[in-house]
């Protein structure tokens, strides 16, 4: 029998369950009988997904174990089965993200309406709010009129099956959107590209990556041959045009590139996906133990996600804007979650200052 999902998808082989067991675990789940328990058998299991697509990439007949997951999510949500405790801080953190601390769509003063958003995320600015300052700086040197959006994409909302929150970030955004003339998103996450891809098609994007690569920067940061891997995070899996740009602009940096047994189409998650850490926190170390472990050399990767989880297991790591813009080596600590909030303020307070 073909074994291919438990030998690539970290959930199957961390609990040792093929497609037909979930499926049976969930079900009974989902609609327990009188016999069966209580109707929390699969619960944790069903929230531990990080909705990485790595199961569907590699089943030669396409089951995706991980959308099946996240539709019975939604349903143990809708039904109140779902513990608020695997998902509460996360969405807590989306509602301050897109509040008036931190929220901000703006187009720059003198203009009426811009060619470009920047939407860098909710995580790039809570890392290090310079990743977003110097990237818009950047963008704002080629096209002076490109507007800021300081938001969350949802992911949060979607990974916790709330589907009415989920909708109204949406909404929000193609409000927001609408209101600033309709202009093309520049994505710095490729989680982001995924939400809008499924649920704002009508937005245009372009990853802020690829436009480094074609407006040309030359990288402040020289690699002298250091030997590095570009870790390509699972939401890129089907962006090899992406995944191009940043394995270019590296070795134009001077890095000595060596390939990871897990890139391109076989991206694997860093253990963000799902925000699963509060779900499973065992599961969640051995996914990023087993990513450091690929090889010894320094990652860069192009999702702020991955360096910090990164970083906080003490792997030598670089966003990719540490290298186009000088800003870090690669031991940077990750900022705690409350410094992660008071960078997102900081951050807003700045941009309102400086543009």
């Amino acid at each position: 029998s073909c074994d291919a999902c438990v030998r690539y998808s970290d959930l199957m082989h961390f609990f040792k369950k093929y497609p037909k067991r979930i499926a049976e675990e969930v079900e009974l789940t989902i609609h327990p009988g009188t016999l069966d328990g209580n109707g929390t058998l699969a619960t944790r299991f069903i929230s531990t997904c990080n909705q990485c697509g790595l199961c569907a990439e590699v089943c030669p007949v396409g089951i995706d174990v991980g959308d099946f997951l996240l539709q019975n999510h939604r349903i143990m949500r809708e039904k109140g089965a779902m513990p608020w405790a695997f998902h509460d801080f996360w969405l807590r953190d989306m509602e301050f993200t897109n509040s008036d601390a931190a929220h901000l769509a703006r187009i720059p003063n003198g203009y009426s309406q811009s060619k470009y958003m920047f939407f860098p995320g909710c995580q790039l600015g809570a890392s290090d709010p310079q990743y977003v300052t110097e990237s818009y700086r950047w963008l704002l040197s080629h096209q002076p009129d490109t507007a800021l959006f300081l938001n969350c994409c949802g992911a949060p909302a979607e990974w916790a099956g709330d589907q009415k929150l989920h909708g109204e970030v949406i909404t929000k955004i193609r409000n927001e959107w609408i209101a600033l003339g309709k202009p093309t998103a520049v994505l710095a996450c490729p989680t982001c590209n995924q939400m809008f891809e499924r649920y704002l098609p009508e937005i245009e994007r372009v990853f802020l990556y690829n436009l480094i690569q074609d407006w040309g920067v030359l990288p402040s940061k020289v690699g002298d041959g250091e030997v590095i891997s570009v870790f390509d995070p699972c939401s890129s899996r089907h962006e090899p045009a992406l995944q191009q740009a940043v394995r270019q602009i590296v070795q134009q940096a001077g890095f000595v590139h060596e390939p990871l047994p897990l890139e391109g189409k076989l991206a694997a998650c860093c253990s963000w996906g799902g925000q699963v850490s509060t779900t499973n926190l065992r599961y969640a170390h051995e996914v990023v133990s087993a990513r450091i472990a690929q090889n010894e050399n320094p990652y860069i990767t192009y999702c702020v996600n991955c360096r910090d989880n990164f970083a906080s297991a003490e792997k030598p790591v670089y966003h990719l804007l540490d290298i186009v813009f000088g800003l870090h080596d690669s031991h940077r600590k990750p900022p705690t979650w409350t410094q992660r909030r008071e960078n997102r303020v900081a951050l807003k307070n700045q941009v309102l200052g400086e543009f």
